[in-house]
């Protein structure tokens, strides 16, 4: 168990120090600021509030990345790098849901409140949206996603190898 937290905090934190250095590099020499996807007529929290987006990737990752590291480090070749894909895979599926929450969140703070009778249906559909569209913003944030997948390859083989030793 003590393993298991050891790895969820560094690669959580490793995730979030990077991705957030990433995005502020980007952020200043894209155009406009334009670090992620964005549809036609999408309301942009993700531009206004960046950080939290991150911190839930972060800790998605982080929670998919000590998971394998403590199951499935040892896999050698081909089977590691599938495995390795398959958790940043996994940690990008498993925040489109809590991501669709967050945007609601950000929606209902910035005075778009429902009704209370449709709450619950407003935040399932968030949730179910997050999983749907998640992946296409991820798709249009390029080369932001791109980074990040060669820093989660990276980040994710090396912090196994490290932590392995401890």
């Amino acid at each position: 168990m003590k393993k298991l937290l050891v790895c969820f905090f560094f690669y959580t934190a490793t995730c979030w120090a990077l991705a957030c250095i990433g995005y502020e590099l980007l952020e200043a020499i894209m155009p406009q600021g334009a670090v992620f996807g964005r549809w036609y007529r999408m309301i942009l929290y993700h531009y206004q509030h960046p950080y939290q987006y991150i911190l839930l990737v972060a800790v998605c990752y982080g929670l998919t990345a000590s998971l394998w590291a403590v199951f499935f480090g040892h896999l050698r070749g081909r089977l590691r790098v599938i495995s390795i894909c398959a958790v940043i895979a996994g940690a990008l599926l498993l925040a489109s849901v809590p991501g669709g929450l967050l945007w609601a969140l950000h929606d209902i703070q910035a005075g778009f409140v429902p009704p209370e009778a449709i709450l619950v249906g407003n935040l399932l559909w968030a949730a179910g949206a997050g999983l749907t569209f998640g992946w296409a913003i991820l798709a249009l944030s390029v080369p932001y996603n791109l980074a990040g997948l060669v820093m989660g390859c990276v980040v994710t083989h090396l912090g196994e190898k490290w932590l392995g030793k401890r």
